[in-house]
C-alpha cells in the first residue's frame, strides 16, 4: 500500500532508492551502510510511491546476520508517519504566528504553572521562555498575592473566559499594567485543562489617560475660579 503497487512481487529486485526523495537518499544510504556493519539505526525520510504520492516514513533498522558471507543484512520495520509530520508542521506554523504578534501569549495549567510563553511575552516581561516553563505565573508576574488574580481564575473556570486589567511586574522589577483576556481550555472529557492568556501592556496608555484627566480637572478648576 505504501509503495502503491498491486503486488509485492513487483518490488522484488528493485532498488529502494527509486522511491526515496533525492534530499534523503544520502541519509538513507549512510544508514544502510551502518546497519550492514552491525549497527541499529532509525531514520525519518520522505518517499514517493509508484503513483506519485509523497509520504513521510519512519524506519527502525537492525542488522540481521548473513550466514552466507558472515556480514549483515538490513532488516527494517517502517511505518507511515505522514499525519504526525503534518500535525507537527501545523504546530510549528501556529507557534511561528504567535511569535510574530506583539502581545504576550501564554498558556497556564489550572495550577498557574506556565506551559507556553511566546516572543511577545519575552519582550514585555523580560523573561525568556526557557526561564519560565513549569514556574507559577503568580510568582513571576506579581510582587505579592493578588486578589484580582484569584477572582480572574474563579471567573474563567466558572464561565470559560475572563478579561480585565492586572497590575504586574517585569523581570527587572518594573511595574506595568496589563489588559488581559483569559480563555479556558478543556480536555477530551470536558474537564478544565489549561488557560490561554493574551496580555497587552497598557502602562503608557494609562499614564496618558491619568495625565489627561488631571489636565481636565485643572482646566475645570480654572474655569470655576
Amino acid at each position: 500500500v505504501m509503495m502503491e503497487v498491486e503486488n509485492a512481487d513487483i518490488l522484488i529486485g528493485k532498488s529502494i532508492y527509486l522511491t526515496i526523495t533525492p534530499e534523503y537518499q544520502k541519509k538513507y544510504r549512510l544508514m544502510h551502510e551502518s546497519v550492514c556493519r552491525g549497527n541499529k539505526e532509525t531514520l525519518e525520510f520522505e518517499m514517493i510511491g509508484f503513483k506519485g504520492t509523497r509520504r513521510w516514513m519512519e524506519t527502525h533498522a537492525v542488522p540481521l546476520p548473513n550466514e552466507t558471507d558472515g556480514g549483515f543484512l538490513h532488516l527494517a520495520i517502517t511505518r507511515d508517519i505522514t499525519q504526525r509530520k503534518l500535525s507537527e508542521q501545523k504546530l510549528h506554523e501556529q507557534a511561528a504566528l504567535l511569535d510574530v504578534v506583539t502581545n504576550a501569549i501564554l498558556v497556564k495549567d489550572i495550577h498557574n504553572r506556565i506551559l507556553y510563553w511566546n516572543k511577545g511575552a519575552e519582550n514585555i516581561y523580560g523573561w525568556q521562555a526557557s526561564e519560565v516553563y513549569g514556574k507559577k505565573a503568580s510568582q513571576l508576574l506579581h510582587e505579592e498575592h493578588s486578589k484580582g488574580q484569584d477572582d480572574a481564575l474563579l471567573t474563567v473556570i466558572n464561565q470559560g473566559e475572563w478579561q480585565g486589567e492586572l497590575n504586574q511586574v517585569t523581570k527587572d522589577g518594573k511595574d506595568i499594567i496589563i489588559q488581559s483576556r483569559w480563555t479556558l481550555l478543556r480536555d477530551d472529557k470536558g474537564k478544565p485543562k489549561s488557560i490561554l492568556a493574551e496580555n497587552t501592556e497598557i502602562t503608557q496608555n494609562k499614564l496618558l489617560e491619568t495625565q489627561l484627566l488631571r489636565t481636565q480637572r485643572l482646566e475645570s478648576i480654572g474655569t470655576l475660579a
